[in-house]
């Protein structure tokens, strides 16, 4: 297994993710929580948070709780759609919680394994604002494939 303060590090110091101060607050085995705050420049016209960062922390949490909760020695995985459905107006800093149990993780693992070395693993990821209210629901399908 991966030691997950190097993946989590990874993820973090991207430049694109550093610029927007995306944090990962929770970074454990099948459990993840990344954070956002409100930067002025998130904000459009109407003072409301702009689409791409909610975007951008919702994709960070997909990729953050399969990199977490995935053998990456074994498996890779690569965002290939995603959804959103805003559901209310974000006014200032973001969250999100994410959790998988050990069954969903082999259920991914023995799908990519019988698959030809890939599938498709869906996580479904609930932005919510400071309020505690649900900003977007994403779903976000990554593509995994086995190495080697």
């Amino acid at each position: 297994m991966v030691d997950l303060s190097i993946i989590k590090d990874m993820i973090e110091n991207v430049a694109f993710m550093k610029q927007l101060g995306v944090k990962i607050d929770v970074f454990e085995p099948r459990r993840t929580v990344c954070s956002m705050a409100a930067q002025e420049w998130f904000f459009t016209p109407m003072g409301t948070v702009a689409a791409g960062p909610i975007f951008t922390l919702a994709e960070t949490a997909g990729a953050a709780i399969l990199s977490a909760s995935l053998d990456l020695m074994r498996f890779s995985l690569v965002a290939k759609r995603l959804e959103i459905e805003f559901k209310r107006p974000g006014k200032g800093s973001l969250k999100t919680e994410l959790k998988m149990t050990e069954d969903e993780v082999k259920k991914i693992e023995a799908e990519a394994e019988a698959g030809g070395g890939k599938c498709d693993a869906p996580v479904k990821v609930e932005v919510v604002g400071e309020d505690g209210k649900t900003v977007a629901e994403v779903l976000a399908i990554y593509r995994i494939r086995k190495l080697g």
